[in-house]
């Protein structure tokens, strides 16, 4: 917008290449009259992320054909052409843009020998984040809560978890979030639940959990998400419940527990081998926290001791050395929670506070550190603990978990 607003303080029009003469300068060419934007209305809010824009046509004294330049910008970066050379006056844009943001657009119009006028800018902000859609309220697989989800090769893909009476080793797999294929009623890996998935290098891993005989310190590694191989039965970091990511092209296990709580971080290049970062990070000892990869970083989010729950995050670049980079986030107390990346931001959905009362908000945040609520009480998180949530074809999906005293097999979507 920089450059936009020095030519506006000269006025209306932008005009560009005309010689500066009121007959035309030298060239005798003058350029398109001014004309203004239509739609997106100025100053409008909760605007769809694929809006189409709109704006009147510009007449050119000369008689010449216009054709159009449409800039489209978040407010915090500099004018970015999005299409050009346009011969109509609307444009319908492909690309989602980017929720609760503020943009500004305009037009040039030019007629071909170097006259043009831009139209002054209208601003917009774009809408919320869903408040959660039902896609299946019964989907194929078992009622179930402490599964895995995860994206893959195309296809959204549940594994594992539990009910009341026993866990599961099954594999499910959708393409549209409402219909879901058995892959697999009995994977390798054996029953199980509170599995930590990674995918590094198109191979996907399922890194400790809990088992039918006890915590795991296994790893085993997929190439298609049905089918899978087992790495390791005795991994160095020891039997545990833990949060994985991925750092550059590594694995990062950090924290977790087993009969005690642990705040330290383990690396490896191939699941196979693993060195520990440090035994003993700066952040408290926990589980139930999250761990995502986010600019350039891994990141703690939350997480908690038995009857305590953390609002702090923490981050690091090497793994080794961690930041605190608050210690009271918006989003309070929290543990069981669910963070994603989506959109350019992180995303918390759930959790249960200090009581383990389970709290039904959504936040986002675009540094980590800094959270602002979205939703504050989603119908999809009412009550609910034991769910799982992953990004798949642009949206936000949420299946599972435990609501009140039932396990649920529904499917939600967030967009």
């Amino acid at each position: 917008m920089k450059k936009l607003i020095i030519s506006l303080t000269l006025g209306t029009s932008a005009l560009l290449g005309c010689g500066g003469n009121d007959d035309g300068g030298s060239s005798g060419n003058y350029p398109p009259n001014d004309f203004a934007l239509l739609t997106v209305a100025n100053q409008s809010e909760n605007v769809d992320r694929m809006p189409q824009l709109s704006w009147e046509a510009a007449i050119d004294p000369d008689g010449d054909a216009v054709t159009y330049s449409l800039y489209l910008q978040k407010l915090s970066e500099e004018d970015q052409l999005i299409a050009d050379n346009l011969p109509t006056t609307e444009f319908q844009l492909t690309t989602l843009l980017s929720l609760i943001q503020e943009y500004s657009w305009y037009v040039v119009a030019k007629d071909g020998k170097g006259g043009e006028t831009a139209t002054l800018p209208f601003f917009f902000t774009t809408r919320n984040i869903t408040l959660g859609q039902q896609v299946n309220p019964a989907a194929g697989f078992a009622p179930r809560g402490f599964h895995a989800t995860f994206t893959f090769q195309n296809k959204l893909f549940l594994l594992g978890g539990l009910d009341f009476s026993d866990q599961y080793n099954d594999v499910w797999s959708t393409q549209d979030g409402a219909l879901w294929v058995n892959e697999t009623p009995a994977a390798a890996f054996g029953k199980g639940d509170s599995f930590s998935l990674v995918e590094l290098n198109d191979k996907m891993y399922l890194i400790g959990g809990n088992s039918s005989n006890g915590v795991s310190d296994d790893v085993w590694f997929s190439n298609d998400g049905v089918g899978w191989t087992q790495l390791l039965n005795n991994a160095p970091f020891g039997p545990r419940i833990t949060e994985s990511a991925t750092l550059d092209d590594k694995i990062w296990v950090v924290g977790g527990y087993n009969t005690s709580f642990f705040n330290d971080a383990w690396v490896s290049q191939d699941g196979g081998t693993w060195n520990v970062a440090t035994q003993n990070a700066a952040f408290t000892a926990r589980a139930l926290h999250q761990l995502v990869s986010f600019k350039n970083k891994l990141w703690v989010i939350g997480g908690g001791l038995p009857s305590l729950a953390f609002q702090d995050v923490w981050s690091s670049s090497d793994g080794i050395s961690w930041l605190e980079e608050t210690s009271s986030a918006a989003f309070g107390p929290r543990f069981g929670h669910i963070v994603v990346q989506y959109d350019g931001k992180l995303w918390l959905f759930g959790g249960s506070d200090d009581s383990t009362t389970p709290v039904p908000s959504i936040w986002y945040s675009e540094d980590g550190v800094i959270w602002n609520v979205a939703v504050a009480n989603s119908p999809a998180l009412l009550d609910r603990t034991g769910f799982e949530v992953t990004v798949y074809k642009d949206k936000i999906w949420l299946t599972g978990g435990k609501v009140g005293s039932a396990l649920k097999n529904d499917v939600w979507m967030f967009e």
